[in-house]
């Protein structure tokens, strides 16, 4: 049985890129374009109706470094100023390295909603949680909470103010221990 992550995908884009992408120097090429084109784009989105002076001060960066920002041709953006960006306008930022037929099916979605998500929603968040509910599998269901967030309202006395702490359930590791695979619940380390 064919993974659902691998099922084929009908678009005359990929398609008409499937045997482009054969070529290692067209594939390279167009990785670059597309990421660099698309952030550029989304960036813009993002923006909204701000002037891009606005958007930078909201930043906290000079109007001309938003410009870049918005030119396909710069890609020199630093994870620095996606954190900010998406710290800013309270959306998530997803960065990883993955086969092209991920990636081709991914980069399929031009769509306003792609490109300018919409800020953190809780209702949004339970509902994922809730249909997930019925999905867990025994070992996901050893982990009570992937991660639950407290602050001082509700958790004992902390130097940290009401910043959020977030705390991993399950976890084994000992103090200094790295946080990588070999030291995850395994539902986590998939």
């Amino acid at each position: 049985m064919i993974p659902a992550d691998h099922m084929p995908v009908s678009s005359h884009r990929i398609d008409r890129l499937a045997g482009e992408l054969g070529h290692p120097a067209a594939r390279h090429v167009y990785l670059s374009r597309h990421l660099k084109a698309f952030l550029a784009n989304q960036i813009r989105s993002l923006r909204g109706d701000l002037s891009q002076k606005e958007f930078g001060k909201l930043l906290g960066k000079p109007q001309s470094v938003v410009s870049r920002l918005e030119d396909e041709n710069y890609g020199k953006v630093s994870l620095q100023t996606l954190l900010d960006i998406a710290i800013k306008r309270d959306i998530a930022l997803l960065i990883r390295f993955v086969d092209y037929p991920t990636f081709l099916k991914s980069t399929e979605d031009h769509s306003s909603r792609a490109l300018s998500p919409e800020p953190y929603r809780q209702d949004a968040v339970d509902a994922l949680v809730s249909g997930q509910e019925l999905n867990r599998s025994d070992e996901q269901r050893d982990i009570t909470k992937i991660g639950s967030f407290t602050n001082k309202r509700n958790a004992p006395s902390s130097d940290q103010g009401d910043t959020p702490v977030f705390k991993v359930a399950n976890d084994a590791r000992q103090p200094g221990e790295s946080p990588g695979p070999a030291n995850m619940p395994k539902a986590l380390a998939r």
